[in-house]
C-alpha cells in the first residue's frame, strides 16, 4: 500500500502513515472509519491497530484518537504517543487529549490524567435508521443557527453551562427545538458536520419541567431523520458514565460502535 513509515522519536517505527481507504480496507467497514474519520486528516496504522489525529484548536492544542482490534498492548500506545508528540513539536502544536480504546486499557500516567466529569470517558454511537415517530403532540419548529443564536443561548446555557450547541457561528447543519404555548423554548438539538462532513448531534437540551415527557425523544427523532436523508446516517456521542441517555440513544435506534478512555494533559474545558 505504500505507507509512508513514520519514526517516533527515538522509537522503532511501529506506526505507520495512511489514508482513510487504506485504513479501511485493512480493518474493514468501522462505521467511524466509513462515517466520522476525515479522508484529509492524519491517519497512522500499525499491525493491530489504528489512529486519527484531530486539527488543532485556536490555541494550538490537539488530541487523537486510537483504536486497537483486540488490544495494542501499552508499549504500542506508548509509542503512539511518542509519534503525535514529535509531529505536535514540529508543528509547534501540543497533544493534549487521547480517546483510547477501551478494550486496550492504557494506564497513561506521568502528565497525563484520566478524564473525570466533563472531561470524560465517552462512546461513539451511529444509526440509519431512527426506531421512533415523533410523537405528534409535540409541534417541533425549526431554529435558524444565526438570527434564533441569542434565544438559544438564553435557554440552553442556565440549563447546562457546558452546552456544546455552538448557534451563531453559521456552521451547524441544523437546529430543532419546541416551544411552549409562551413562545418560550423548552427543547433544543442540534447537528453540525464532522470531519466527514455528516451530520454528528450535539446541544441537546431539555427544560427540567419538560423532561421525561418524549421532549427529547421527538426531538431526535425528526433531527436523525433529517440528517439520515442527506447522509445516509446521523451520528452523535455521549458521556459514558451517561447510562440513562445511552439507553435513550439505544432506544430511538441509535448503536454503540466504540468506547473510549478519556486521557488529558490540559483540560478542554476550562470555564
Amino acid at each position: 500500500m505504500g505507507w509512508d513509515i513514520v519514526p517516533a522519536g527515538n522509537l522503532m517505527p511501529v506506526w505507520s502513515r495512511a489514508n482513510l481507504p487504506e485504513v479501511i480496507e485493512r480493518f474493514g467497514p468501522d462505521p467511524y472509519l466509513l462515517h466520522e474519520a476525515n479522508p484529509d486528516g492524519q491517519l497512522f496504522v500499525s499491525d493491530s491497530g489504528w489512529m486519527e489525529m484531530e486539527s488543532p484548536d485556536r490555541f494550538g492544542r490537539c488530541g487523537a484518537l486510537i483504536v486497537g482490534v483486540d488490544t495494542l498492548g501499552t508499549s504500542a500506545v506508548d509509542e503512539a504517543v511518542s509519534l503525535l508528540d514529535d509531529r505536535c513539536m514540529r508543528a509547534r502544536q501540543r497533544l493534549c487529549w487521547l480517546s483510547v480504546d477501551i478494550h486496550n486499557d492504557w494506564p497513561g500516567g506521568g502528565q497525563w490524567q484520566r478524564g473525570e466529569g466533563h472531561e470524560s470517558d465517552w462512546v461513539w454511537m451511529w444509526t440509519k435508521q431512527p426506531a421512533c415517530e415523533p410523537d405528534p403532540a409535540w409541534d417541533l419548529v425549526e431554529l435558524d443557527d444565526i438570527a434564533d443564536a441569542e434565544e438559544i443561548n438564553a435557554f440552553a446555557l442556565p440549563v447546562n453551562p457546558l452546552f456544546e450547541g455552538n448557534p451563531g457561528r453559521g456552521e451547524n447543519l441544523l437546529w430543532v427545538g419546541l416551544r411552549d404555548d409562551r413562545g418560550r423554548l423548552i427543547g433544543c438539538i442540534t447537528a453540525h458536520p464532522n470531519g466527514a462532513g455528516k451530520g454528528h448531534l450535539a446541544g441537546l437540551v431539555v427544560a427540567p419541567a419538560h423532561r421525561r415527557r418524549g421532549v427529547a425523544r421527538s426531538m431526535l427523532a425528526v433531527i436523525s431523520q433529517r440528517m439520515i436523508d442527506r447522509d445516509g446516517v446521523c451520528l452523535l456521542s455521549a458521556y459514558a458514565h451517561n447510562t440513562g441517555a445511552i439507553r435513550a440513544y439505544e432506544q430511538v435506534g441509535y448503536s454503540v460502535a466504540h468506547t473510549f478512555d478519556f486521557h488529558f494533559r490540559e483540560p478542554r474545558f476550562t470555564g
